[in-house]
């Protein structure tokens, strides 16, 4: 029957979404944060973005399929996919760590610059080397005062969750939008799922079966 075919499609779709992104999240294509395990986009990543396009796919048939996944990707990437502007708060979210310390420099109330010591630049380490990003031009030789404190906090976080993976993305995006658009999109939302004492995001589905059985 039409309901049978459909439970097998959902119960399919979970599965191989599920053992795909077992297998991926162990090659470099994802990084997990420590504290809250979510998972974003490895900016260096030298998967073909094919492979993030697949990803994208695969979401966008468990949304269309109504499948609960089990994938902790911060709310920051649901909301870019409907086209929202990344904030600090979002990076608060995804990456507790660098946002709660982003924001501490914010408030600071002494002297940003010597107490600090910051540049306009990015250092992390990348297989055991130092990698340096510059936030703006020259930006190594820009040091961050209280006056100037607000534009690095932007251009860190836009360069964190845009910038940095705007390949992995992109392609990510394309797949999802191919698969999953319109009014299924709109449809989804979000509840907490408290695990561990960790706070993650589960994708919650909420699109109507009958609009996805019977729209044209």
């Amino acid at each position: 029957s039409g309901v049978t075919e459909m439970v097998l499609n959902t119960f399919k779709t979970l599965v191989f979404v599920r053992l795909y992104f077992q297998f991926y999240t162990g090659y470099g294509m994802f990084v997990e944060d420590a504290f809250t395990h979510n998972l974003f986009f490895n900016p260096d990543s030298y998967e073909n973005p094919i492979q993030f396009e697949l990803v994208g796919i695969l979401l966008g048939l468990a949304i269309y399929n109504s499948v609960i996944l089990d994938v902790n990707f911060p709310k920051v990437l649901y909301l870019m996919l409907l086209g929202h502007k990344p904030t600090l708060e979002d990076l608060k979210e995804a990456n507790p760590g660098l946002g709660n310390g982003l924001e501490k420099l914010l408030e600071f109330d002494g002297d940003v610059e010597t107490t600090f010591c910051r540049n306009f630049e990015i250092t992390y380490e990348v297989f055991g080397e130092n990698k340096t990003i510059e936030l703006k031009e020259n930006g190594s030789n820009i040091p961050v005062t209280n006056g100037n404190r607000q534009e690095y906090v932007d251009l860190y976080v836009d360069y964190h969750l845009v910038k940095s993976v705007k390949q992995q993305y992109d392609a990510f995006a394309k797949g999802f939008h191919d698969v999953c658009h319109g009014e299924p999109l709109r449809l989804f939302r979000y509840e907490y799922n408290i695990i561990q004492h960790s706070l993650r995001y589960r994708l919650s589905i909420t699109i109507v079966l009958s609009y996805l059985l019977f729209a044209k």
